[in-house]
């Protein structure tokens, strides 16, 4: 069974109430303002979007009979997921590494041009929908307890966290972190981590040692093109994510002319900042300044829209794409892809969203394997709404596809 404490902790409704609430914290007692001026268009679009969003959560039951286990099917399942999802990362790798060509070698920019001239070929395709099936392979693993040989145990191991190589190689923190969020989230609702007092300290100190980590990528990718020398200057002064949101002055000197242990760690909180908070700032920046028609799903789900014009013999003109949005290489929230596709009929999209988000919440409750990490997915797109959309960026409809399949395949007589 699972820890019902988590379960109820992770409640839709819950979630984006947390994620609101601890960037509201962050913003208030931070160092960092609006570079524009916030209008009532801003809040109020917002207001209505959550507004939809929570009554849709309430339009779904929490009571749903009881999934059965059987373990004899679940061991079954296990190796059926194993193989799928082996596959998928094998397939996800050559792809990146032999096909693309990526390589640690290059830089990350190079890297991301090999990705970008690559796209599109059937054996990345497949590899993109099928790795992610890894993590309920993990999953799987520790519910059940499956006794199986060393070899098998250490590739399901390593299987969830090999797949983001490629993301180390072009300098992404985004996939990096879905992936620990993911393992942790699951981990949590099986009850394999316990938390108490010192249980906290540690992995406190492993989260500010994984910002670090997270904050050396950004480097190692901007030091392509920036003299080590103004790194800080250029990166708290001239990245993308400073246009909207602007730092004291006093606070922004001291960081950058102090080059000891305050200052690292004055800096890293920053970048870490600045990279939470930017998107809902760029959001009130879209709003304002968005003058293309809207794609009605194109953006978001993009993904689905070339299978379906695949399929229709037609071809899928998706070239303006690159410049629907008023400014590109930033975080615009979870909304500012919504409002790019939808407008203000958004709040009809959230609405759907919760409902579905409460649905899949309820599955869980009543202890259905095929539910759990197509929640876990669910619950970092909801978690970091003031953040990302992790539906169109990080590769999320893929993911969020892969663990659709997971039901279809479970019900599969074996």
């Amino acid at each position: 069974m699972y820890n019902i404490k988590v379960i109820k902790f992770l409640e839709p409704k819950k979630l984006i109430l947390y994620g609101l609430f601890l960037w509201l914290f962050l913003f208030i007692f931070s160092p960092f303002s609006s570079v524009e001026n916030i209008g009532i268009n801003y809040y109020l679009f917002i207001f209505i979007n959550i507004l939809f969003y929570l009554i849709g959560t309430l339009l779904i039951g929490t009571r749903i009979k009881p999934y059965p286990i059987n373990r004899a099917k679940s061991i079954k399942l296990f190796y059926l997921f194993f193989w799928i999802a082996l596959f998928g990362v094998l397939f996800k790798l050559t792809d990146k590494f032999f096909i693309r060509g990526v390589n640690f070698d290059l830089t990350a920019h190079e890297n991301r041009d090999s990705l970008d001239q690559g796209a599109g070929n059937i054996i990345g395709i497949v590899g993109a929908l099928l790795s992610p099936l890894s993590f309920h392979v993990l999953f799987l693993f520790f519910k059940y307890k499956i006794n199986t040989n060393k070899i098998i145990k250490v590739v399901i191991l390593i299987m969830p966290f090999v797949q983001v190589l490629d993301a180390l190689a072009i300098g992404s923190r985004s996939s990096i972190l879905v992936t620990i969020v993911f393992v942790v989230l699951f981990l949590l609702i099986l009850n394999k981590l316990k938390l108490n007092f010192k249980k906290g300290i540690l992995y406190f100190s492993l989260f500010i040692g994984f910002l670090f980590f997270l904050q050396n990528i950004f480097i190692q990718r901007t030091i392509d093109f920036v003299d080590e020398s103004v790194l800080k200057e250029h990166t708290l002064e001239l990245s993308g994510f400073n246009n909207m949101l602007v730092t004291n002055q006093d606070f922004n000197d001291f960081t950058i002319n102090n080059n000891d242990f305050i200052g690292d760690i004055l800096f890293t909180y920053t970048l870490t900042a600045k990279y939470y908070l930017h998107g809902m700032l760029e959001l009130n920046h879209l709003i304002n300044n968005f003058n293309k028609n809207h794609t009605y799903g194109g953006y978001t789900f993009i993904l689905y829209k070339r299978i379906l014009y695949k399929i229709i013999k037609k071809k899928a003109d998706n070239s303006n794409y690159a410049t629907i949005m008023p400014r590109n290489g930033i975080f615009t929230s979870f909304l500012g892809p919504i409002f790019v596709d939808f407008g203000w009929f958004s709040p009809i999209f959230l609405l759907l969203f919760g409902a579905y988000s409460k649905r899949i919440h309820s599955r869980l409750i009543s202890n259905d394997d095929s539910a759990v990490l197509l929640y876990v997915y669910l619950s970092v797109v909801i978690l970091f709404f003031p953040v990302f959309n992790f539906i169109s960026g990080a590769n999320g409809l893929y993911i969020f596809t892969s663990f659709l399949l997971i039901k279809p395949i479970t019900k599969l007589k074996l």
